[in-house]
């Protein structure tokens, strides 16, 4: 198999699961943050990585160029958010995310890193204010994604996992 991994990572830990992947599959590992689309011409088959913001895959934008100018290429998918894994909320993902030309694309959920400390004052003010307003809501009532924001309140958790990527290497 000729194979690429890239990957859009914006704290890090896509950037840890692109790695392992390419480490495990003995194949290149790209950023895309300056990668042109005609780089990878030469590979058959392109692993995308990229971190979730809003429901939003980060890599998306960048393969819908690619599929418009390398449609027969093969793609898999993994996203890397700080949510438990809860099958209904992946679903959503992968609908809001992989329409038209994407929507054949298979696509992996992997459990990433929240470090308060290391976002943005932006991010690290959006968390707050978001796990302020869950406070107000009972907790049978909250979504799969809050337990991370109460799990993460103030201190690093890292629960990236070779084990996420596992649905991914059985599609190869």
């Amino acid at each position: 198999m000729n194979a690429v991994v890239i990957y859009r990572s914006k704290y890090g830990s896509t950037a840890r699961y692109a790695h392992m992947l390419a480490q495990k599959l003995e194949c290149p590992c790209r950023e895309i943050r300056g990668l042109k689309v005609e780089e990878l011409a030469g590979f058959d088959t392109v692993l995308a990585g990229g971190g979730l913001y809003a429901g939003r895959v980060s890599c998306v934008p960048f393969l819908k160029k690619f599929c418009a100018k390398m449609p027969q290429k093969r793609i898999l998918v993994f996203g890397v958010g700080a949510s438990p894994l809860d099958a209904e909320e992946v679903e959503k993902i992968r609908r809001a995310n992989f329409q038209g030309p994407l929507e054949h694309i298979p696509f992996v959920y992997c459990r990433g890193a929240c470090d308060e400390q290391a976002m943005t004052w932006k991010d690290r003010t959006l968390c707050r204010l978001l796990r302020r307003s869950l406070e107000k809501h009972p907790p049978a009532s909250m979504p799969p994604w809050a337990e991370a924001l109460r799990e993460a309140d103030g201190k690093r958790c890292d629960w990236v996992d070779e084990a996420f990527l596992r649905p991914l290497l059985n599609q190869l």
